[in-house]
């Protein structure tokens, strides 16, 4: 059955089809690039049902879920399949799998690990295979295990372990905090009562007003090779007004959150931007679509030279303020459960 969204792709894809031609992925840099770009991901975890979300770079099939206790690794409790994620662009494919009770539930002061299986270009693969995860199977386990594990809320609400957090910004120009929340999993692996056992990431996750002059480069140069389509805006805007750094003048800038003496004095329209970080705003729909995975992924961006971006040496020196445009999300992929 089509679905609101495959309808919205495929006006995208024909809206666009004139835009996007001729537009070749860069081979190296994708084959570069592991099967799995972003993920996996422990979603919702209930009693009887567990979640997780991935983004491929190539078309999958027949993607499992099996979830176990991780004493026994061998006997699945939950299991689910999903039969293909959904394409988003030409190399882009998100689905999220849930796996179901099959008679057991989960419970509390345990341990479960999962695994993730499925068939592309006609081969099973696991997390385990090769080429699969950008740095193996081994970045997202703890010792003792060695497959990825969770743990449920603790039944008592004295004994809860629940971390908080709002939203990522590669370039804060600080240490990203899931390292400190990496170290904290990694000491207490074993120890349901003691390990972290909820992310709470109660914002929209990731920044879209204020974003690095170079990481919105790179989206725009990721989003050529893993999409290959372009939606169009409802104003004709220059290539120098689109280009990193230089948004603000198609951005509703407040210069004031005050209603009264900003949004107000301003005469905001209703399909307005509102922000007083406008340099770099992310504007189309694909743009939000990566900057999740640049949040999320594992692994180091490599920063451009500023012969690539069109900005001011003031605006390139803020950007670079952060000094590490590294994107670390090892404990999201560890064993954290986002809700």
């Amino acid at each position: 059955m089509t679905t609101p969204l495959d309808r919205l792709f495929d006006e995208l894809r024909q809206e666009n089809s004139e835009t996007t031609r001729g537009v070749q992925s860069s081979t190296g840099w994708l084959s570069s690039l592991p099967l799995i770009l972003c993920g996996p991901i422990l979603r919702k975890v209930h009693y009887e049902s567990v979640s997780v979300w991935l983004a491929f770079k190539d078309d999958v099939s027949d993607v499992r879920l099996d979830v176990f206790s991780a004493a026994s690794p061998s006997t699945p409790l939950l299991s689910g399949t999903v039969p293909r994620p959904l394409m988003l662009g030409r190399n882009l494919f998100v689905t999220v799998v849930t796996a179901v009770s099959k008679g057991s539930k989960l419970s509390a002061d345990q341990i479960y690990g999962y695994d993730i299986s499925f068939k592309h270009g006609g081969v099973s693969k696991q997390l385990k295979t090769a080429g699969v995860l950008k740095n193996g199977i081994g970045s997202i386990t703890y010792t003792p295990f060695t497959f990825p594990t969770f743990c449920l809320p603790a039944d008592k609400v004295d004994e809860l372990k629940i971390v908080h957090g709002s939203c990522r910004k590669p370039h804060g120009g600080r240490t990203d905090a899931l390292r400190g929340l990496d170290t904290i999993i990694e000491l207490n692996s074993t120890k349901p009562r003691e390990r972290p056992q909820l992310l709470c990431l109660t914002g929209d996750q990731i920044y879209a007003d204020d974003v690095s002059d170079i990481l919105l480069y790179q989206i725009i140069q990721a989003e050529k090779n893993l999409l290959g389509w372009k939606e169009k805006l409802p104003k004709d805007y220059s290539t120098l007004q689109l280009s990193p750094g230089f948004r603000k003048d198609i951005i509703a800038k407040t210069g004031n959150k005050n209603i009264r003496w900003g949004f107000g004095s301003r005469k905001i329209t209703p399909d307005d931007l509102t922000t007083t970080d406008a340099d770099s705003h992310l504007i189309y729909f694909s743009e939000f679509l990566l900057m999740y995975l640049f949040a999320f992924s594992p692994g180091e961006n490599s920063i451009p030279s500023t012969n690539h971006l069109r900005t001011k040496p003031r605006q390139l020196l803020t950007s670079l303020d952060g000094r590490d445009e590294r994107i670390s999300s090892k404990s999201i992929q560890r064993g954290w459960p986002v809700f």
